[in-house]
């Protein structure tokens, strides 16, 4: 297992933090933009990943939250809440009905 990492774009790994897969970063806007969008688009598909933190949104989130109590709800995978080291909650539809999941 990897460790966690911050709203700077340190790294997050393995599937302990909120059932996320694989190495994740919290990318500036222009790096992600860079990236192929093909696959990316279709790695996102397959993991169920509707959104991708940047460290902009993450770091303007803070400053909106800052001192506050926050909670992510329909967190997802939970990589925004993560990254701002708040709670997370989600329904987690998909995974329990399979049925939902043919619509995604």
């Amino acid at each position: 297992m990897g460790g966690r990492g911050d709203a700077r774009g340190r790294f997050l790994s393995g599937s302990a933090a909120a059932g996320l897969c694989g190495a994740v970063r919290c990318l500036p806007a222009d790096r992600l933009l860079a990236l192929p969008s093909g696959g990316l688009r279709l790695w996102a598909h397959e993991h169920a990943v509707y959104q991708f933190p940047t460290r902009e949104l993450v770091l303007w989130l803070q400053e909106l939250i800052r001192g506050r109590r926050a909670i992510e709800i329909g967190a997802g995978n939970g990589w925004l809440g993560w990254h701002l080291g708040i709670p997370m909650t989600d329904s987690y539809q998909q995974s329990e009905h399979p049925d939902t999941m043919l619509y995604y």
